[in-house]
């Protein structure tokens, strides 16, 4: 037979690499197919769980917009466990207020009120808010870093009342070369502007003490810190600046209206300083004028923020907690009444 025609044979060796090769795609597609299923599986899953979400708040917005616990609202994080906390004072609990019941808000319609007067403001806006009954509120981008302004003074004004409750202050010593006594020195630099005593502070307690102190004691979250002096522009333009939640200035003013961070004479000497607050272009102005409704807020003011933190109290012994800020604006006019309109719907929408 001629040689072209004979059958051609295939080597044993080679037959074997080609059913190894056959086999390994085989099984590689296997593997692939296993994974597809996996993934979609996972998918499906989560896809599922988010539907269960929705269903039980009613919506994905509403849920973020709404916090609600037991007894208090509960914003910050709390000190960590290897924190040395200093002692707090050791008093009744407050009495609470009078029983009430909370108004139903319509959050989605709020939510949408928010996001239209934040779009107007040309910034970032956020807020908290703890309601009169001291169980429920709201908060929109609470959590959201903000630059701190004069907000800090209230942490400031915490440390200080806490070392005289201690005994290691004076409340009517000359306080820090500022030519005025130390209870002196607190009602000026929260009924004012001037930074004097709120930077003697800092330099009294010192920038890492006073950020043990933030998140220890006050039990509030790492994103409010101290980095620089107040209103010293020099050192934020160098990249230093002094930070706060929403959430974390709101649950500082619940602490403290409560009795919590402060002695009797200490917390009242705090929230009479609240209420002769000199500027009230924002929460107080936001609020109808009602007979007996008393706001103590302290306000913030930089080139690119409008800021303002208060308690609302009214004549029936309750008292809420707001906190709005509005930063990264273009217009600090626009932005102060953006605040202003902010505070307006949440009046309306709570009250």
């Amino acid at each position: 037979m001629d040689a072209e025609r004979q059958p051609k044979t295939i080597d044993p060796k080679t037959k074997s690499l080609a059913i190894g090769a056959a086999l390994g795609v085989g099984v590689g597609w296997l593997v692939v197919v296993a994974m597809v299923a996996v993934m979609i599986g996972r998918v499906n899953a989560a896809k599922r769980e988010a539907e269960e979400r929705t269903a039980e708040t009613g919506s994905v917005a509403s849920a973020e917009l709404t916090w609600e616990e037991p007894s208090t609202p509960g914003f910050a994080t709390g000190p960590s466990a290897d924190a040395v906390v200093p002692p707090r004072p050791e008093l009744p609990t407050p009495a609470a207020p009078p029983a009430a019941e909370a108004k139903e808000i319509d959050r989605v319609a709020l939510r949408n009120s928010l996001e239209e007067v934040e779009r107007r403001s040309g910034g970032r806006l956020a807020l908290s808010y703890i309601g009169p009954d001291h169980k429920t509120g709201f908060a929109y981008n609470g959590d959201q870093l903000k630059p701190a302004g004069e907000l800090t003074k209230l942490c400031l004004m915490v440390s200080a009342l806490s070392r005289v409750d201690r005994g290691e202050w004076s409340m009517e010593a000359p306080f820090g070369g500022t030519g005025m006594t130390l209870v002196e020195g607190i009602k000026g630099m929260m009924e004012g502007s001037d930074p004097l005593v709120a930077n003697a502070i800092i330099d009294q307690v010192g920038i890492e003490e006073l950020n043990r102190e933030i998140h220890s004691y006050m039990a509030l979250s790492t994103n409010t810190s101290i980095q620089r002096k107040v209103l010293d522009m020099a050192a934020r333009a160098r990249g230093l600046e002094n930070t706060i939640t929403t959430n974390d200035i709101a649950q500082l003013l619940f602490s403290l209206g409560r009795g919590e961070l402060l002695g009797g004479e200490s917390t009242e000497l705090a929230l009479e300083a609240l209420r002769g607050q000199q500027y009230r272009s924002k929460i107080p102005r936001g609020i109808p004028s009602l007979a007996g409704v008393v706001v103590g807020n302290r306000p913030a003011e930089l080139p690119d923020l409008e800021s303002d933190a208060a308690i609302i109290w009214y004549p029936d012994r309750r008292w809420s907690v707001l906190v709005v800020s509005i930063d990264g604006h273009q217009d600090p006019v626009v932005a102060r009444q953006a605040a202003t309109d902010v505070v307006s719907i949440v009046w309306t929408a709570a009250n």
